[in-house]
């Protein structure tokens, strides 16, 4: 009798380890099937549309006083990242169609770019799209959207901007018009359009995401304040 009890607590440990190993085997088997279901659900159906659509702004590219064209990013050897490329063609064709007589280009130091700055990477790249360079203005220090907007209005003021046509990607569009209106800037719109830079929904709503998230920060911090809705 005495050597069955020290062997019934053997085989209950034994049982207790095999259960656990049970529970944590088919916790992690159901969170692996949620987020393989998670990952198509968005994958292969309308729902991260669903979700951008609202962020969209119709184009409203007529004339302006000056084009900003809002800095993307650039790679370790300050190469303009698709993004970039992107704006920056849109931004010299509208230049070509005589939608304004100047480009300012505005964006900081990469954290990917070393030395070379995004707006100058990008202004280089414009002038080699046809964008006489005496036409470029350069705005060199801004590192994120409402610091494009800060840095580059003593600049448009020296000019005697008062009207702007805004040139970003589709997603990014509103909360970089609302930087630009709060600072007092009258604002027409031109678009990369989503479809040129997400090659498949999870980037698209990954994107999304990321604006509603800046479009509440930003109003939190008041550098959309003013600005029409």
């Amino acid at each position: 009798m005495n050597d069955a009890k020290p062997r019934d607590r053997v085989l209950k440990r034994v049982r207790a380890a095999i259960t656990g190993k049970h529970r944590f085997w088919v916790a992690f088997a159901l969170g692996a099937a949620v987020v393989v279901s998670v990952e198509l659900l968005v994958r292969y159906t309308p729902i991260a549309d669903k979700i951008a659509v609202p962020l969209l702004l119709p184009d409203s590219s007529d004339p302006a006083d000056v084009m900003v064209l809002l800095g993307a990013g650039v790679d370790d050897f300050c190469t303009p990242n698709l993004p970039a490329v992107r704006r920056t063609i849109l931004a010299a064709r509208l230049f070509r169609l005589g939608k304004a007589p100047r480009l300012l280009v505005t964006g900081g130091t990469s954290r990917r770019g070393g030395s070379c700055t995004v707006a100058r990477v990008m202004a280089d790249f414009a002038e080699e799209l046809g964008v006489p360079k005496e036409s470029i203005v350069l705005e060199e220090h801004a590192e994120n959207t409402w610091q494009n907007a800060r840095y580059s209005e003593p600049l448009l003021r020296a000019i005697g901007a008062r009207r702007i046509l805004l040139v970003t990607d589709a997603l990014h569009m509103r909360r970089a018009e609302a930087c630009f209106r709060a600072r007092g800037f009258e604002t027409t719109r031109a678009a990369v359009p989503a479809i040129q830079l997400y090659g498949n929904n999870i980037d698209l709503l990954r994107v999304a995401l990321h604006e509603y998230l800046g479009l509440v920060y930003y109003r939190l911090k008041g550098y959309t304040s003013g600005a029409p809705s």
